[in-house]
């Protein structure tokens, strides 16, 4: 039996303790994408995370927050599975900057989350 391990009897115990916190204060700080009176800040799975917003400033605090939390539980998130989609854009701002530990998101036309394929036109 391992323990904390992918799949190990305390994973689930691992994942509400370390990501509850983070999840809990995305919800409460941000407003994220809006399905008529919901909001949406985030998706999530497991250690996968996708943030949504209807707008870059709030999309780089939401970041901020990521990263604030990393830093201060000592979890490391992984730089080969950032991207970002701008579904419908509205803003004429082509490439926006969003920074996540001093690394630029690459804007993409399409990604891959959770095995779900999307693209800019969802």
């Amino acid at each position: 039996m391992s323990r904390g391990a992918p799949g190990g009897v305390l994973s689930t115990e691992h994942f509400k303790r370390f990501n509850t916190p983070l999840l809990l204060s995305l919800e409460e700080r941000f407003r994220g994408a809006s399905i008529g009176l919901i909001n949406i800040p985030h998706t999530t799975c497991a250690d996968d995370l996708a943030l949504m917003s209807n707008s870059n400033w709030e999309m780089n605090l939401m970041l901020k927050t990521v990263k604030e939390f990393s830093r201060s539980h000592r979890y490391d998130i992984n730089q080969s599975k950032r991207s970002c989609i701008r579904v419908y854009p509205k803003s004429p701002d082509p490439s926006p900057d969003f920074i996540l530990e001093g690394t630029r998101i690459p804007l993409d036309t399409s990604t891959t989350h959770l095995g779900v394929y999307r693209d800019t036109k969802c």
